[in-house]
């Protein structure tokens, strides 16, 4: 629906806690996690607050070509730090050009001063086949 926003798409995702790690965390702890949860980003929080997000881009670009050893690799060394964020009443269309004309797959979430979730760009691939009318 055009009316379909971020917020509903989240609340839609099969329920789990945020995925987050924070700043000290290892490379191997956050993929560990990314893993456990079968998903492609955590974000970093730091003091409850978003420090960055750490993707799967992360690890093969920022660690694993230039020969860092993960189990000692700490997350904010390699992670991308103040990640473009989407306010959580903001359309699923808009977050879909968002993350198209960024060139990235994992878009953090935010309302009311927290992180809310993370969108990824499998969400709006679902979102785009159930509503095929959105498809230009």
């Amino acid at each position: 629906m055009h009316d379909d926003t971020v917020s509903r798409l989240l609340e839609s995702k099969t329920p789990s806690p945020l995925a987050a790690v924070a700043p000290d965390a290892t490379v191997t702890y956050a993929v560990c996690l990314m893993n456990h949860h079968d998903i492609g980003a955590v974000v970093v929080m730091d003091g409850g607050k978003l420090a960055g997000i750490f993707t799967e881009r992360d690890v093969l670009r920022r660690v694993i070509e230039p020969g860092l050893d993960p189990r000692i690799t700490r997350v904010s060394e390699v992670h991308t730090a103040e990640p473009r964020t989407i306010a959580g009443e903001e359309s699923a269309a808009h977050a879909l050009d968002v993350m198209v004309a960024g060139n990235f797959r994992h878009l953090p979430v935010v309302g009311d001063g927290a992180v809310l979730g993370t969108l990824s760009m499998r969400d709006l691939m679902e979102w785009l086949v159930q509503n095929p009318q959105m498809r230009a």
